[in-house]
């Protein structure tokens, strides 16, 4: 889920053509409005149905939706949406892969990651521009080695919150500025 979030925020993924997302796990759900948390065992994230998502599964497999909390299912059609504070993840097609009936590991929610939380202020702040800007790339960069489910090594995210945001010039306080790489520290 990390993974995606950073990498495609803001852009419709197809996973036949990106190859970033895989199996995840239903876990709390609010059927009336169609949303849920999922996880993939490392992360979990807030996530909207699709309607006809919902449907499709009702037909094919003569079950009620309420019967998906706890399955895992293969996310095929999703798109990771900024909204305030944090990233929600909109799944518009998905499969049904079994019933698992306990939570997969201890997943960590994906929008309180020091890494996810310093990029979500960037690109609020550029608004939902479909790319990654120059500032953005230059977050990832620095984030790439938490890119994975097992750190491979140092990165500015190892320090939390408070250390990315400042090698960004992030000061919640004043608003996010970027730091000019000539200055003194």
């Amino acid at each position: 889920l990390k993974n995606a979030c950073l990498k495609c925020p803001g852009v419709a993924i197809d996973n036949e053509k990106h190859k970033i997302l895989y199996q995840a796990q239903i876990l709390r759900t609010d059927w009336s409005k169609l949303t849920c948390t999922i996880s993939d065992g490392f992360h979990m994230i807030d996530a909207v149905l699709d309607s006809k998502a919902v449907s499709k599964f009702e037909k094919e497999y003569h079950r009620p939706i309420p019967t998906l909390t706890g399955s895992i299912v293969s996310c095929k059609k999703a798109l990771f949406e900024a909204s305030q504070d944090k990233f929600v993840l909109y799944l518009e097609d998905f499969d049904y892969i079994g019933d698992n009936s306990h939570m997969h590991k201890n997943p960590a929610d994906l929008n309180q990651d020091a890494a996810v939380q310093a990029f979500l202020k960037v690109y609020l702040r550029d608004g939902d521009i479909g790319h990654i800007s120059p500032e953005q790339e230059q977050i990832l960069d620095a984030i790439r080695p938490t890119l994975s489910p097992k750190p491979s090594g140092g990165g500015p995210a190892r320090g939390g919150a408070e250390t990315l945001d400042a090698s960004f010039g992030i000061d919640d306080e004043e608003g996010l500025t970027m730091m000019d790489a000539e200055s003194p520290a």
